[in-house]
């Protein structure tokens, strides 16, 4: 085990939970969320630096207990530029009592967040002095590109969550913290831990929320819960998460004449004026450079189950996530108003044969101009995909025989591809074939692909 660290005095450590309105504009996954401010002892910290290498990558930062790495980030210093990752040394080869003290909580199921945050104190004091946003919200078993979770590699790995993305309508959209990252070796891992919390959500339909901390963009590192985590893979579900945001940045606000100072802690928002004067933050200072040097962790030790590698099919990917939100939509919308939604456009935009279709807000239904009613009908399909497959097929193919929105038609084609050994899916790939006599289509490799193993 790796040393304990330099103790503080307990009594200079201490959270206090400001009575700070919070505004989650822009994060769906975060349900609720509260402002804290910490007296920390600094062993579970961030460390970043602009870089002096050679080689293009400008920025890299690590998190640590007591010295001790659990994940690593290399990338350019631009928010909208994809980094790599790589594990750390494990989180289990630190002897921490307050990760201890912390168990003893970490089993009860979610009440509130007023209660969380309390439960939450030994952890919480292990955190550099600051202001930090404590959320409560769900999460995917996913790094949001169809890998789960623990199956990572220890070298450094190129991820998409580490950057803002766009959609696919040019809308870029930050702070979604929905995927994640481990910090625990994969020999760690204990199918009995996973088949007890299974049993548990199959008797009380709850699970107890695992412990995340938001490291980069996208993407929460698992601080606890990796088994429960697993737990949600295999029963198809969302993860219920404690979240720990850091204060990230400040920004103005214009409101016509008015201007408002903001901080930002991922996809949330506050009111500078809402901090009380003694704890409003001062702006980061310039990074220094070239003191950190990342390389391999050591968390990567086993082969995964398919039941693990194939639970990602259960979970939206990051870039339909982003594009969920630019659709104003999210992974929880209920499904019987993703129906009527669906139902409405297709009578405006789609009416039966021989009745007049509305055209939309644009006029170029032919190319990739979105309309923002078919914007609306993308995000529809993909929630139905993951939510009701036999009313989501049904839809799909609908778009694909009725409508002239291109954009609309690839995406049905794009989702539908996943549906193996349908008929009536593969007569939809296999009349495409028959009436497309180009070539030179490059959508083609998507129609084939229909009958890849």
């Amino acid at each position: 085990m790796w040393p304990f660290g330099k103790k503080m005095k307990d009594e200079s450590l201490k959270v206090e939970c400001l009575p700070t309105k919070v505004e989650i504009v822009d994060c769906c996954c975060v349900k609720e969320a509260k402002i804290v401010h910490i007296q920390g002892k600094g062993a579970l910290k961030e460390r970043a630096a602009y870089s002096s290498r050679d080689d293009d990558i400008g920025y890299c930062s690590r998190i640590s207990l007591y010295g001790v790495p659990l994940a690593q980030y290399n990338g350019y210093g631009c928010p909208t530029c994809m980094g790599w990752l790589a594990t750390g040394y494990g989180r289990e080869t630190v002897t921490c009592e307050e990760v201890r003290q912390y168990s003893k909580y970490a089993e009860k199921p979610f009440e509130n967040l007023e209660s969380s945050i309390e439960g939450l104190n030994p952890i919480l004091k292990l955190l550099e002095s600051g202001l930090y946003a404590i959320g409560y919200g769900e999460c995917f078993p996913t790094d949001g590109e169809e890998n789960f979770f623990w199956n990572v590699s220890n070298e450094l790995e190129r991820k998409q969550g580490t950057a803002i993305l766009p959609t696919d309508y040019g809308q870029y959209i930050n702070g979604e913290p929905a995927y994640l990252y481990p910090t625990q070796g994969a020999k760690c891992y204990n199918p009995e831990r996973v088949q007890y919390y299974k049993e548990m959500f199959q008797k009380t339909g709850k699970l107890p929320p695992i412990l995340v901390y938001n490291f980069q963009s996208c993407l929460n590192i698992v601080l606890d819960g990796h088994h429960r985590a697993c737990a949600a893979a295999l029963l198809g579900i969302p993860v219920p998460c404690i979240m720990i945001f850091p204060w990230g940045y400040s920004c103005t606000v214009k409101n016509g004449k008015r201007e408002k100072r903001k901080l930002i802690f991922s996809g949330i928002e506050v009111d500078v004026g809402e901090i009380p004067k003694e704890y409003q933050p001062t702006d980061k200072t310039t990074l220094p450079e070239g003191t950190i040097k990342n390389g391999a962790g050591r968390l990567s030790t086993r082969q995964w189950e398919p039941e693990y590698l194939g639970s990602v099919k259960k979970y939206p990917t990051l870039q339909e996530y982003v594009n969920l939100k630019g659709a104003g939509l999210s992974f929880d919308t209920n499904i019987d108003i993703l129906n009527q939604e669906l139902e409405k456009y297709f009578a405006k935009y789609c009416p039966p044969s021989g009745e007049k279709a509305v055209v939309d807000d644009f006029d170029h239904l032919g190319n990739r101009d979105y309309p923002p009613s078919a914007q609306k009908a993308e995000g529809i399909l993909t929630l139905l995909k993951y939510k009701d497959t036999e009313q989501f097929k049904k839809a799909a193919i609908w778009c694909i025989k009725h409508t002239r929105v291109k954009s609309l038609r690839e995406t049905a084609y794009i989702l539908l591809v996943d549906i193996k050994d349908d008929p009536e899916v593969e007569q939809v790939f296999i009349d495409y074939l028959i009436e497309n006599e180009d070539r030179k289509d490059i959508f083609l490799p998507l129609i084939h692909s229909y009958w890849d193993k």
